[in-house]
């Protein structure tokens, strides 16, 4: 009989222990659904936000250049510096033309002077 009470004894120890550990799992777990509704909580306002981005991608994409608009206005560009500088040739031909024929005459005007 005092070994089935022994047994009894470990028993409700055990049921004691079992309770205790019962307890802080009860204890985790509240912690862990106070934990899930701040994540909930983030997580609905990282969609909002994720939200608020896609709809501006959506309203800038239209007006962002393609690589065919880049490829056309380096095109252009090419041109434009080609047109430059026969532009420059041109005016450094006239330029020194008009510094020759300016210098002949003054050498002219200055033995007539003289």
């Amino acid at each position: 009989m005092e070994d089935v009470l022994g047994r009894i004894g470990a028993v409700e120890i055990s049921a004691t222990d079992i309770k205790v550990r019962l307890g802080a799992v009860e204890s985790a777990v509240s912690d862990i659904k106070a934990r899930m509704g701040a994540m909930e909580s983030a997580v609905s306002e990282i969609k909002a936000q994720v939200a608020g981005i896609a709809s501006v991608i959506a309203s800038v994409m239209p007006h962002l250049a393609t690589k065919a608009d880049v490829n056309a206005l380096k095109a252009d560009i090419n041109e434009l510096r080609a047109e430059v500088h026969a532009r420059e040739a041109s005016l450094l031909k006239w330029l020194i033309g008009t510094l020759i024929a300016s210098v002949a005459l003054a050498c002219t005007i200055a033995k007539f002077v003289r």
